[in-house]
């Protein structure tokens, strides 16, 4: 193989995390690295195939603006996995990064819905409430039951409720896993699964859910990509708070109720300038531990809807819901949506655990670079 020569070249400043660019690779070199010209240093680079087309891939340090960095990609013997999917079958998907537990998948037929938990933070506990799937946790809060860690749900969905764990909710069910890679730059997952009536007699949605871990420490990243589709007939996604593309309940030690802070990026602090408000990224941080960790939830302007508004409580939820707009924004206001037969919708998120709040965690850069990386060129 000859090598192929890398510029990377930024004029706004980086904050750090995954760049790519596509590249054409013979069948019998899967193994590959980066050359750094100017000292000499290796990075590790993994190849993936989207649609037929290869990437490489690799994660960039923190670039001030105006600094570019040139690379050749070669091939090497072989590279370390530093993050690892691992299927435990009709269970979870298990995800760590250097051997150490990230969070897990959790797709099994006994839950309603799939859910990642815990989701472990910079100083190896959980930055996600515990309960319901974990009980006896210390001064830990116990309201509403199906808030399991990281999710993916919605409350009327053709008059469905796919958001609470009722006799009468719908429910989320996992079907297969359509990819599991790992390897040393990321580890990525295409889960898909079926949105079904409460007695599981017909299916009202169908689930693309594309998971991408990145090997970055001590800061913890990773992507989600939710395509919903519908079948014959079309989808009703109704106007209510209550449901979210992406949501999340923080541990009961970061709430707001207790220390915590949920901040956005439009300077809105606390459930009273969050909640029912349009925002690029949300921020919750608080005590870990005896250390001060967030998570924010970074939406991509490819997303559906961009921006989204936010169904974020004190109590500790936070949650993208674009549809809920008469109770955010008032009676007069309809947020109701309808998918036509045989068309989709895709939601874009980037999540990251960082130490502090927003501003110690540099989550306004982080969404930046996530829109705007580096330009590569390639020769």
């Amino acid at each position: 193989m000859t090598s192929t020569n890398i510029l990377v070249e930024n004029n706004r400043g980086f904050a750090g995390g995954p760049i790519s660019t596509p590249i054409i690779i013979p069948d019998n070199h899967k193994e590959l690295h980066l050359l750094e010209k100017s000292s000499g240093l290796i990075k590790p680079c993994q190849i993936i195939n989207n649609s037929g087309q290869n990437e490489a891939i690799w994660i960039e340090d923190e670039l001030p603006a105006d600094i570019t960095r040139e690379y050749s990609i070669e091939p090497c013997d072989n590279t370390d996995t530093r993050v690892l999917l691992n299927d435990i079958p009709n269970s979870k998907l298990d995800i760590s990064i250097d051997g150490n537990l990230v969070t897990s998948y959790h797709y099994g037929s006994e839950s309603f819905r799939p859910y990642f938990h815990p989701i472990i933070g910079l100083n190896k506990l959980p930055v996600t409430r515990g309960f319901p799937m974990e009980s006896n946790i210390p001064e830990e809060s116990t309201d509403h039951v199906h808030h399991r860690g990281l999710w993916s749900a919605y409350g009327e969905v053709n008059q469905i409720d796919n958001w609470a764990e009722k006799d009468t909710s719908g429910r989320t069910l996992h079907s297969r896993f359509d990819r599991i890679i790992s390897g040393p730059v990321l580890g990525n997952a295409v889960a898909l699964s079926r949105w079904v009536s409460s007695d599981l007699s017909f299916t009202v949605l169908d689930e693309k859910r594309e998971i991408t871990f990145y090997a970055m420490s001590p800061m913890k990243l990773f992507d989600i990509k939710l395509t919903l589709s519908a079948r014959e007939k079309d989808v009703k996604f109704g106007d209510t708070k209550e449901g979210g593309f992406i949501s999340l309940r923080v541990a009961s030690s970061m709430e707001v109720t207790r220390g915590g802070k949920i901040e956005n990026s439009r300077g809105g602090i606390g459930e009273s300038e969050v909640w029912g408000k349009q925002a690029e990224w949300c921020d919750y941080s608080g005590l870990v531990g005896n250390s001060t960790q967030g998570i924010a939830i970074m939406e991509h302007t490819s997303s559906f809807l961009s921006p989204t508004y936010w169904h974020a409580r004190d109590y500790g939820l936070l949650s993208a819901n674009p549809f809920g707009l008469s109770v955010f924004l008032g009676e007069e206001h309809c947020g109701d949506y309808t998918l036509s037969a045989n068309n989709s919708i895709t939601f874009c998120y980037r999540v990251l655990v960082h130490q502090g709040d927003s501003k110690t965690g540099n989550v306004n850069s982080f969404y930046e670079s996530y829109l705007n990386p580096p330009i590569v060129y390639s020769s």
